[in-house]
């Protein structure tokens, strides 16, 4: 029989067992680092960040064992980047299945196949069930994606991804969860075919369609031909460069023209636009992939609020999907003159129930003057005035 060491597994649907390299037990935490240093997976560009990570640690502890003495702490703490790799390993296995299953289906797809259809949906099934379970499971919503998407398939997973978990969490969202993973995998097909279709019968006059935002409506008419998908992923798909303010493409709509799953896609689009990969850390710095890792989601977030407070982005969806993976909405601006900051979105049970807009927002401003207003003439001030 082998001596071998066995690489830890780390299930997504439960907590962690006792056994995970978390505690105090260096030869586990040293046989689960060389399992994952020899994993081929992590030794991929994408996952690079994860293998440097991991390099350190097994630097740092060998130093310490060297020393003669490694405090317990510091092995708890290893451990922790050993169990977030092995987290990141698990999830890279599953978002290269997911994008070898993508690649030939958005090949058909770009051919008019209408059988592509079905294993979109199969695909889009399997994602939605594999992220329910992670999100009953113990581990971030940053595990979603183990690095940033590159290429037309990854960012088709990558988004289905993130539209799950936002859907899972987001209880409008419940009703077209199906069709809103099939329009984010197949979001970008309409860049594979040149073929011009005859889907501008409803583009506003004085906005015509920008060459960013043109492949949306080539990929709408494409999912059109397929059988057996939801009748709203066409539409999702055609809308992903809406913006609420109509400043999107290609057909210039507005906010009152989006559903919570237009809205919801273009957010996501958006989201992984803006998601950079990570910055390699100072030398002496213990090391935590995980953090740096968080750190870029963070970024991403602020960024799409940001946009979201301009009109860009559908303000209430992007908080709410901000607030669904665990993350702030960074610094909005500075307060005003008499000390108060910007208000903020209230949110309730993940915005499942009430949204209040952002006071800072154009289209929301006459709502909260007008609020103000009927506060200040009921005050007994405003009563004397009068």
């Amino acid at each position: 029989m082998s001596d071998a060491p066995v690489a830890p597994t780390v299930r997504l649907d439960r907590p962690a067992p006792p056994a995970a390299p978390v505690g105090g037990d260096v030869r586990f935490v040293a046989a689960a680092l060389c399992a994952l240093l020899n994993d081929p997976l992590l030794s991929s560009r994408p996952m690079r960040g994860w293998a440097d990570g991991l390099r350190s640690a097994a630097k740092r502890l060998a130093a310490a064992g060297v020393r003669g003495a490694i405090p317990t702490a510091e092995v708890r703490r290893l451990g922790g980047v050993v169990r977030a790799a092995a987290a990141a390993r698990d999830q890279r296995e599953r978002f290269v299945r997911w994008t070898a299953d993508l690649g030939p289906a958005l090949a058909d797809l770009a051919v008019a196949d209408h059988t592509a259809g079905s294993r979109l949906l199969a695909l889009a099934r399997g994602i939605l069930a594999e992220t329910r379970d992670l999100a009953a499971g113990s581990l971030p919503p940053t595990a979603l994606l183990p690095a940033p998407p590159s290429g037309r398939t990854e960012r088709g997973v990558a988004g289905a991804c993130l539209a799950a978990w936002a859907a899972t969490h987001y209880r409008p969202l419940w009703g077209e969860a199906e069709a809103v993973v099939v329009a984010a995998l197949a979001r970008d097909a309409g860049e594979l075919t040149p073929v011009a279709f005859h889907s501008d019968a409803h583009r506003r006059a004085d906005r015509p369609s920008e060459p960013a935002a043109a492949h949306a409506a080539r990929s709408a008419a494409l999912l059109t031909v397929c059988d057996r998908l939801p009748p709203a992923a066409a539409r999702c798909a055609a809308r992903h460069h809406e913006r609420p303010d109509g400043g999107g493409g290609p057909a210039g709509l507005t906010g009152a023209d989006l559903t919570p799953a237009d809205r919801l896609l273009g957010w996501a689009d958006r989201f992984l636009a803006l998601l950079p990969a990570p910055s390699a850390g100072a030398g002496d710095a213990p090391p935590d992939p995980a953090a740096d890792w968080q750190a870029c989601w963070q970024s991403a977030a602020a960024a799409t609020y940001a946009a979201a407070r301009r009109g860009e982005l559908c303000l209430s969806i992007a908080a709410a999907g901000i607030e669904a993976l665990g993350l702030s909405r960074g610094d909005q601006g500075a307060t005003d003159a008499s000390g108060v900051a910007p208000v903020g979105l209230a949110l309730t049970d993940l915005g499942r129930t009430r949204l209040r807009l952002d006071a800072g927002h154009a289209v929301a401003a006459p709502r909260f003057a007008v609020a103000a207003a009927k506060r200040a003439a009921a005050s007994p001030v405003g009563r004397a005035a009068a």
